[in-house]
């Protein structure tokens, strides 16, 4: 199953996608890791990108969603 992992550069921390998505790579499964900049000012405001702005994030996941089942109609 492919995956895609999506963070905010102020996440509390990137080193969990960072090493799952290598993991991947090294397995020659499907992923993609992105890494976006920083969304508000603290931690937990990066960490909720999912919520608070998908207008970031929602144009890449649809693209990885396309690249996976095919274009949408």
């Amino acid at each position: 199953m492919p995956l895609l992992f999506i963070q905010a550069e102020n996440d509390f921390d990137l080193t969990p996608s960072a090493a799952l998505a290598e993991a991947l790579a090294r397995a020659g499964k499907a992923g993609r890791r992105i890494v976006y900049p920083a969304v508000g000012k603290t931690p937990m405001d990066g960490h909720r990108i999912l919520y608070s702005s998908p207008e970031v994030w929602a144009t890449d996941v649809f693209d990885f969603f396309d690249s996976v089942t095919g274009p949408r109609a």
